[in-house]
């Protein structure tokens, strides 16, 4: 059985909206121009009234070869390529798919940082800021990553609105710092973890995520974020900078 020939689907991969516009500028030149050649022959036999062909001839010569410069000039469709921080966001989701940590992590990406959000049940025991060994299993992944960039850290620890006050910790807010400090000092101590690209943020209760109203809301609110700063501007040493200036100035 003949098998005609396979017509090529516009889905392909490589045409665009302005490649079908360039090739259907051309084809209706050409077309034009065969019309014109297909006049000139059959008339050329019989030249009833001595009419001359010259002055369109030259007209149209000179109009298709514009369109073909045109065409010639037209800039070509360029992929888009695949930014850096892209290209970081996608290890980032590639490793928690390995590292089967979706159902631990929530990952946010934002305009200046890509945020990392663990909920309390998985790094601490109730009102204490060592990690559970489990959380460090944890985190070793996301240090790997974290040293094959220069991107700078900034580590947040938050705690739901239910009063604390101990022997270590006299409030959220101090218990929120060192969570969140001992994440950094377990990159830095065990991972190698540059110090001078890591910082620590201690927000107590202050920027819950939910409504402290349900016990599950109050579990997510008592989180650790591990922010990768992706705007320069916003980085700790450049917000420290602008900090200092401000102050001399005043």
């Amino acid at each position: 059985m003949h098998n005609g020939p396979k017509k090529k689907h516009h889905g392909e991969e490589g045409e665009s909206p302005i490649g079908f516009i360039m090739f259907g500028d051309l084809m209706s030149q050409l077309l034009c121009f065969f019309i014109l050649l297909f006049v000139m022959a059959t008339s050329a036999a019989s030249k009833a009234d001595g009419s001359d062909y010259s002055d369109l001839i030259s007209q149209f010569s000179s109009s298709f070869k514009s369109a073909m410069e045109r065409t010639k000039n037209e800039p070509k469709p360029v992929k888009k390529e695949e930014t850096k921080k892209e290209k970081l966001v996608e290890a980032v989701k590639k490793m928690l798919i390995e590292e089967r940590l979706e159902s631990n992590v929530d990952l946010i990406v934002e305009d200046k940082r890509i945020r990392l959000i663990f909920s309390q049940p998985v790094l601490f025991y109730s009102g204490d800021a060592v990690l559970k060994p489990d959380f460090e299993k944890m985190l070793m992944p996301i240090a790997n990553i974290i040293k094959t960039i220069p991107n700078n850290i900034v580590v947040e620890g938050h705690t739901d609105n239910v009063p604390i006050h101990t022997d270590k910790y006299e409030s959220n807010w101090v218990l929120s710092f060192h969570r969140a400090y001992s994440v950094v000092s377990f990159f830095t101590a065990n991972m190698s973890i540059d110090p001078k690209r890591i910082s620590v943020m201690g927000y107590g209760e202050y920027r819950p995520r939910f409504q402290n109203d349900t016990e599950p809301h109050r579990n997510m609110n008592r989180r650790i974020e591990i922010n990768i700063m992706t705007d320069a501007n916003s980085e700790p040493n450049k917000i420290e900078e602008k900090v200092k200036n401000e102050v001399k100035k005043g």
